[in-house]
């Protein structure tokens, strides 16, 4: 099993979450196709098909791309997507 408790933060216990990128990736059929119907999201940022950037803390409803604006953090969140997919989906 993976993941990690949320009890510590629902019960107050325990604030801090260290930040971590999490992958999404659906598609119809068997073999997914990069950068197709993908996200990499962050605590603070939404990488969608990984050409559009989003800041979900200052534009939570994500009507802003800054992409333009930060290419480090797209190609940080561009690369951690192609490593996650290689080890899930190797045939790609």
């Amino acid at each position: 099993m993976d993941g990690k408790s949320l009890w510590p933060l629902a019960t107050g216990l325990n604030n801090e979450w260290p930040d971590r990128t999490l992958y999404f990736q659906w598609h119809r059929g068997d073999v997914p196709v990069a950068y197709r119907n993908c996200a990499a999201r962050s605590q603070q940022y939404k990488l969608v098909n990984g050409t559009e950037l989003y800041d979900l803390v200052a534009d939570p409803g994500e009507k802003k791309d800054t992409a333009g604006d930060h290419p480090e953090i797209v190609a940080k969140m561009r690369a951690g997507y192609e490593n996650w997919l290689k080890e899930y989906a190797p045939w790609v």
